[in-house]
């Protein structure tokens, strides 16, 4: 459950993580929501006491055992693909249905790191890197942006 906290502090370290939620939204369609204790009583797992960090670290833990469990196999083997990572990163600036300057900057930061998945969607590499020129983000080009990402993630493998 990293949406709350996608900064990196400028650390210049990869952190490998795996993101609970975003698999839970693909493999679990019908939920009615993602939040952990929905996802959590799905499974019909343990109480625990949320926003503890060690607590709702080991929940996302269970989830994830619990996914594949499930006869998710196929999780483990995208977790390290850059395509299910990219898919992971517009699904997190996606969550609160906006775009922001940072976000979009993180993006543009994100895909010149990953050259294979910038020339697999050029559009939203050129995009981004358009739309941040300026090193301002206007609501028309975050409304922009916002669009090419939703589109983006309905063509995702």
């Amino acid at each position: 459950m990293l949406n709350a906290l996608s900064n990196n502090f400028d650390l210049g370290l990869r952190f490998e993580y795996i993101d609970s939620s975003s698999i839970a939204k693909e493999k679990l369609p019908d939920l009615k929501n993602f939040k952990l204790k929905t996802v959590v009583k799905h499974f019909g797992l343990s109480a625990f006491r949320h926003h503890d960090a060690t607590e709702d670290a080991i929940a996302c833990a269970k989830i994830f055992l619990k996914l594949r469990e499930h006869g998710e196999e196929e999780t483990l083997q995208t977790l390290g693909d850059e395509s299910a990572e990219f898919k992971g990163m517009v699904m997190s600036i996606l969550a609160d249905d906006e775009v922001n300057y940072k976000e979009a900057y993180e993006l543009l930061y994100w895909l010149e790191d990953h050259v294979k998945v910038a020339k697999k969607h050029p559009n939203i590499y050129l995009k981004t890197k358009e739309v941040l020129d300026d090193d301002h983000l206007d609501r028309y080009e975050a409304k922009e942006m916002k669009a090419i990402l939703n589109n983006v993630l309905r063509n995702i493998e």
